[in-house]
């Protein structure tokens, strides 16, 4: 167990939740990679902490984070001081969704897989169910071509706003167009 290092993390107060599930994933990712038990992950954690982090969980007896219990109530306390809450997590799903357009210079396949992700995100958050129109639509308003264009890419595509044409369409008529924007 010495030989295994985990991602710092030493948990500022100012740690962005992002940052806290992407230092969360990556220690799945460890968890995986070395085939550990709960109980043994728990004690590589506790053994790497640093910080804030490392005070956090300092209360915790190492007989305890050895339990089968121990990993859970390491997140438990982590959660508590680094995620949002269920309500807060939602809204910025919404709020991220609602605001996502192409940025000028962005690269349209980047931007349509930054649109996936932050569609996922929501759904993970908030069961909405979107309609095959209503994805097309946000594809097709985010992605920053005029209107009339936007129309010609909806004629390409049958008429139809089906959400897996207007992509392909979109990265084969304005798959470089990122190369003339200012950025």
């Amino acid at each position: 167990l010495s030989t295994i290092r985990v991602p710092q993390f030493e948990g500022h107060p100012n740690t962005t939740v992002k940052r806290y599930r992407d230092w969360k994933k990556d220690i799945e990712a460890v968890k995986l990679v070395n085939k550990l038990p709960d109980e043994e992950l728990a004690l590589v954690l506790y053994t790497n902490f640093t910080g804030r982090t490392k005070a956090l969980v300092e209360f915790m007896e190492v007989s305890e984070i050895r339990t089968s219990e121990g990993l859970k109530r390491i997140w438990s306390v982590l959660d508590d001081a680094f995620e949002q809450m269920e309500y807060e997590r939602v809204a910025d799903a919404w709020r991220a969704w609602e605001h996502a357009h192409r940025s000028p210079g962005q690269p349209m396949a980047d931007w349509l897989a930054s649109l996936m992700r932050i569609k996922l995100q929501l759904t993970t958050q908030d069961a909405s169910v979107f309609s095959e129109e209503a994805l097309a639509s946000k594809i097709l308003r985010g992605s920053g071509p005029s209107r009339k264009d936007q129309h010609q890419v909806v004629s390409h595509a049958g008429g139809l706003l089906k959400s897996e044409p207007i992509q392909a369409l979109l990265k084969t008529m304005y798959g470089r167009h990122h190369e003339g924007e200012k950025k």
